[in-house]
């Protein structure tokens, strides 16, 4: 081992010791060029061209420099035609003393291939040569002159020099021999040693492993065959659970057969009630926007609370399976919580009277008007018990009382009691409430009749709003019904954000323009209006005085006389009309003719002329107030263009209702009772929009706008979507599947029966 060690030092010193000295050749070599003048190279390219002066002094200068860097010999040469040529070299002293010096040009045969090869490489070239002068350690550099020719500069050393410092290292080589004896010989004895007795440990441990693997490969094979008799028994058991599985996927098949089929047969029913349902409520707004007296606006007003009511129990009982299945979404928005339950009181009143029954609202002075849930189920909820509390209450009262059972400063939870005094309920019968289709005895259906739902939607509907439902009662002695529910608070900011909307939409708030030119007649509208709160008004003494105003403000309504100076209030409507058309970003004002210069033919005058409605003077307080009440607050639903619509729609009822609306509206109204007539009058008219129903006889909403559609992409290739006419559905089917059906089919929007009016405005936009 120490012979190798040796060996290798010796040649890792060897390998330093050249690197060393080509490392100082090279920097030799390359310094050259600094040591002869700056344009020698350019001018050596010529043979004739150097003095022989010059050339002893390019002698002088690199035999100096060679002495200085320890080196034999420095030199700078060319090649022509193969052949290296000296064009300055230095000299030894010997050679000064024989006057043996180089020549200028002179030919060097003993060049190698690697010393030519140099001239065309941008590498150094190192090599250990022998020529006629000796036997040298040679760098051999290619350079450019400023000229742009490239020539070659080389340092020597002898390489008996070489040797030398080869020699020199023994020293070196000899102390790292000893300390590899002294100090790592016996490491590495020790270490063996170490490793030899580690060895013998390691080989007892694998021995140990050996051992130890032969035992886990019997305990594995037992294991094997613990396993392949556990597996047996699995697939035993899979193939009864996969018989199982067969068996309640025959019976999921057709529970989901009948699911589907109780889906569809309350579909069906929803749309047949609907259908009427949209007649009932649709007359009912259109009729309330007639001349009627307070009793006959407070049943109207019954009918109409009563519609909606009923068509929230029509969309409850269409969705009770989803209840059962927890698919039903609960919502969460502002309602008035005071509000909603006189409804409910308001809705019941008239059955408890007819009964003899008063019927009595409580709510606590604790609890907030305004809170955040879903009022629909809430009164839903409320409207099922006390329902029930008058159907069992033959004498006496029922009343309601809601307070708060908890309260945060973000949520709170309230209680409501129905507390009747009717014929009570025994503690058998309790077991039976809040089931579906279950009442306390068949005695019980055969008196009062019923179906034994709605106590059941109320109490999954209270468990969904995180709450709990329950009953006190005895026989004879009447009942307590109650549920606990869960509702968001208002917070501030909400509050006055409300109360800011709430204003903007004040109908009382309305800006009003009156153009009269008779001062009394101004003090008796003022005086009418002002009474009952329509303090908004402007007044003009003529029409060119209007103009002026309404250029500067938007007014809702205007109560423009007929005959006037300056400007009738004819010409003043043509004018308002104009700026309206001008202006697209502007809503139409209702513009009601104010006159009393009334004949035969002058209400369609005036409405030709593009006023909205009329009021002949001398006027009733009350009757202009009814007129200003009738238009306040629907500006919305008015265009700033009158649209052709075509309305599909087969049911006679809503055809009229519909029209009705459409027209109070400012929009003319073409009519189409079924899909074939619908294609007919969509080839031969030009329409803004198509309120398509889906449900037609001869052909169906669905395929009349699926047609629609293809006669638009044969007609118009390539064309701008936003160009196809608007197809709204108007349907009383309410189901998810029939909106996706409807879109799917091509059609833009959905509205279902019974529609409001701000809906119908809504889909109306194009």
């Amino acid at each position: 081992m120490a012979v190798f060690y040796t060996l290798y030092t010796s040649y890792d010193e060897r390998e330093r010791v050249i690197a060393e000295v080509d490392r100082r050749l090279f920097i030799a070599a390359t310094n050259i060029k600094t040591v002869l003048d700056t344009d020698f190279f350019d001018r050596a390219t010529d043979s004739g061209k150097i003095s022989n002066d010059e050339h002893l002094s390019n002698i002088i200068k690199l035999s100096v420099n060679a002495k200085t860097a320890g080196l034999t010999y420095l030199y700078a040469a060319v090649i022509r035609n193969g052949k290296v040529y000296f064009i300055a070299s230095s000299a030894r002293d010997e050679e000064f003393i024989k006057h043996r010096l180089p020549t200028y040009w002179q030919i060097y045969p003993e060049a190698t291939p690697e010393f030519i090869k140099t001239c065309q490489s941008d590498k150094p070239t190192f090599e250990t040569s022998e020529d006629r002068w000796g036997k040298f350690e040679s760098a051999i550099i290619c350079q450019t002159s400023p000229g742009g020719n490239r020539y070659l500069v080389g340092a020597d050393m002898d390489i008996s020099y070489l040797h030398a410092l080869i020699l020199s290292r023994i020293p070196n080589i000899i102390l790292h021999t000893l300390f590899f004896l002294i100090i790592v010989l016996p490491f590495f004895y020790f270490l063996t040693k170490y490793f030899k007795k580690h060895t013998q440990v390691l080989e007892k441990e694998i021995q140990e492993k050996i051992k130890a693997e032969k035992q886990l490969e019997e305990y594995k094979v037992h294991l094997e065959e613990i396993v392949q008799s556990r597996t047996e028994q699995l697939q035993d058991e899979i193939r009864e659970r996969k018989l199982m599985s067969e068996e309640l996927q025959v019976a999921k098949e057709l529970a989901v057969k009948e699911s589907r089929a109780k889906s569809i047969f309350l579909a069906n029913m929803s749309h047949e009630i609907r259908t009427p349902m949209n007649g009932v409520i649709g007359m009912t707004n259109i009729l309330m926007e007639t001349q009627l007296t307070d009793e006959q606006k407070e049943y109207l007003e019954i009918i109409e609370i009563s519609g909606t009511n009923l068509l929230s129990i029509i969309n409850d009982i269409l969705d009770f399976s989803k209840i059962e299945a927890g698919q039903v979404e609960l919502e969460n928005i502002c309602f008035n919580l005071r509000q909603n339950l006189e409804e409910v009181v308001k809705m019941l009143h008239a059955r408890a009277e007819g009964k003899g029954l008063k019927l009595f609202l409580s709510i606590s002075s604790e609890l907030p008007d305004l809170i955040k849930g879903d009022p629909v189920r809430l009164k839903q909820i409320v409207i099922n018990l006390a329902n029930n509390a008058i159907k069992f209450t033959n004498e006496g009262s029922v009343s309601i009382a809601i307070e708060p059972f908890w309260q945060n400063e973000i949520q709170l939870m309230i209680k409501c009691r129905v507390i009747d005094t009717g014929v009570g309920i025994s503690e058998k019968g309790r077991e039976k409430l809040f089931k579906e289709f279950s009442q306390t005895d068949v005695s019980t259906t055969r008196k009062y009749g019923g179906t034994g739902l709605g106590l059941k939607i109320a109490y999954d509907l209270v468990k969904l709003m995180g709450g709990e439902v329950g009953v006190e009662s005895e026989e004879s002695k009447g009942s307590v019904f109650w549920f606990t529910a869960e509702f968001g608070k208002m917070l501030k900011t909400e509050l006055e954000k409300l109360d800011e909307e709430k204003q903007k939409d004040n109908i009382k708030n309305i800006p009003i323009l009156l153009v009269e030119d008779n001062y009394i007649s101004q003090r008796v509208a003022r005086t009418s209006l002002e009474k009952d709160g329509f303090t908004n008004l402007d007044i003009a003494e003529n029409g060119r005085v209007a103009i002026r105003m309404f250029e500067k403000k938007e007014y809702e309504i205007i109560l423009m006389d007929i005959r006037m100076p300056v400007m009738d209030g004819l010409e003043a409507t043509e004018k308002i009309r104009e700026i309206e058309r001008i202006n697209t970003q502007r809503k139409s004002s209702y513009i009601v003719a104010f006159t009393a210069y009334a004949v035969e033919g002058d209400k369609e005058r005036f409405l030709d002329s593009g006023m909205d409605d009329y009021i002949a003077k001398p006027f009733q307080a009350d009757e202009l107030v009814r007129v200003i009440t009738k238009y306040a607050g629907k500006r919305e639903f008015r265009r700033q263009r009158t649209l052709n619509i075509l309305l599909a729609e087969d049911n006679k009822i809503n055809q009229k209702v519909a029209m009705k609306t459409l027209e109070s509206f400012g929009h003319k109204v073409d009519l189409a009772e079924n899909g074939k007539l619908v294609l007919d009058k969509f080839r031969s008219g030009t329409y803004d929009i198509i309120l398509m129903d889906v449900e037609m006889p001869e052909l169906d909403g669905i395929e009349a706008t699926q047609q629609i559609r293809r006669i638009e992409r044969e007609s118009m290739p390539g064309r701008d979507l936003k160009k196809r006419i608007k197809i709204v559905a108007l349907t009383a089917s309410t189901t998810k599947e029939d909106r996706e059906r409807c879109i799917a089919a091509g059609m833009d929007d959905y509205i279902s029966k019974p529609f409001r009016q701000t809906e119908l405005a809504r889909a109306l936009s194009i």
